[in-house]
């Protein structure tokens, strides 16, 4: 088979896959611990543009922006960060 600096070429493809599902393990882990709060006074949703209505549960971001929860996860799932501040979630 094919080698790269001593290296099997279905080994580096494996160990890339494995470091990828994990990271994306840490992801789900972050994105579930996000907390899930009662909106007090009508806000927008900054990725689909609608409001977020009082009383409606929302995910608030350690940067203070709020966002409807389904709108927040799938955007977390692409990009780790606030979708207005770009603040890295940790």
């Amino acid at each position: 088979g094919w080698t790269f600096n001593n290296e099997e070429y279905s080994e580096i493809v494996e160990r890339q896959v494995n470091d990828l599902y994990k990271k994306k393990e840490e992801n789900v882990n972050k994105i579930e611990k996000i907390k899930i709060i009662k909106n007090e006074e009508i806000c927008e949703c900054s990725i689909c543009m609608e409001n977020i209505e009082e009383n409606m549960e929302c995910k608030e971001l350690e940067c203070g922006h709020k966002y409807h929860i389904e709108c927040v996860d799938k955007w977390l799932k692409r990009d780790l960060s606030c979708a207005v501040c770009r603040f890295e979630i940790i």
